[in-house]
């Protein structure tokens, strides 16, 4: 039927025009929405696929697939550093998806020649740290020219407890530890392992040690503080790990 009467003017389609939910994806025509279409931020990561939840472990892979670490994978959470400070903490780490942490410090030197690195357990969302309690034993071998052989050390009831007991006042002659944190957020009685060699500011003492521990309560876990038992605390890089549950 021809068109009779005057030729309404052409106007803009606009979302007005479009009523809510009206144009479904079926009525998209593949590949004619490009980024250009797609304003910034408007797509949550979430969003991108229905089987995957993004987390600090958890991430979109190139493929569009989850990267979701299998039971007794070992998984980067996190680092810090210290730069002649008192202490340095790792709050908000341990949780529920992992039972044990391994944690690694190196470029380890103090403010005050031949002092102990000591460690203290925080608990509760405020990371409260706690001052007594602490238990440890060292096996450690003094490996220097004018002495050898082997040492130890303990501690029994300590407001702390040492990973590494020997460490320099200079950035020349480091120490380093492997720290291994058992179950913090368990109901059991907190234990700890440490790895570690130092030496002395001049190297005159070069100690290779193991050192284990434990926090004598069942209370959660949430945080750790490092620190000198003298002196400040510099660290060239503390990184933790934990191991996924099974």
């Amino acid at each position: 039927m021809p068109f009779i009467g005057n030729k309404p003017s052409a106007v803009p389609l606009t979302s007005a025009y479009i009523t809510d939910c009206i144009i479904t994806s079926a009525k998209i025509t593949d590949a004619t929405i490009v980024n250009g279409d797609i304003a910034n931020s408007t797509i949550a990561l979430a969003k991108l696929s229905a089987t995957g939840t993004p987390s600090a472990s958890n991430f979109l892979r190139g493929d569009n697939s989850w990267n979701t670490p299998a039971a007794g994978a070992y998984v980067f959470l996190g680092e810090t550093t210290a730069s002649n400070v008192a202490t340095v903490d790792l709050n908000g780490y341990f949780t529920s998806d992992y039972d044990y942490y391994q944690i690694y410090l190196d470029g380890l030197f103090g403010s005050t020649n031949d002092r102990a690195v000591r460690i203290q357990f925080a608990t509760t969302g405020s990371y409260t740290i706690q001052t007594s309690g602490y238990y440890f034993s060292t096996i450690m071998v003094n490996g220097s020219s004018g002495a050898s052989g082997a040492e130890a050390d303990r501690g029994w009831n300590e407001s702390s407890m040492k990973i590494c007991v020997k460490n320099s006042s200079t950035s020349a002659q480091i120490s380093s530890i492997v720290l291994n944190i058992y179950d913090p957020m368990g109901s059991n009685i907190k234990t700890f392992t440490s790895n570690w060699t130092g030496v002395n500011g001049n190297l005159t003492e070069l100690y290779t040690g193991v050192t284990g521990g434990r926090w004598n309560t069942t209370t959660a876990i949430t945080g750790i503080r490092f620190f000198m038992e003298s002196g400040n605390i510099t660290a060239r890089k503390i990184k933790i790990y934990g191991i996924k549950n099974s």
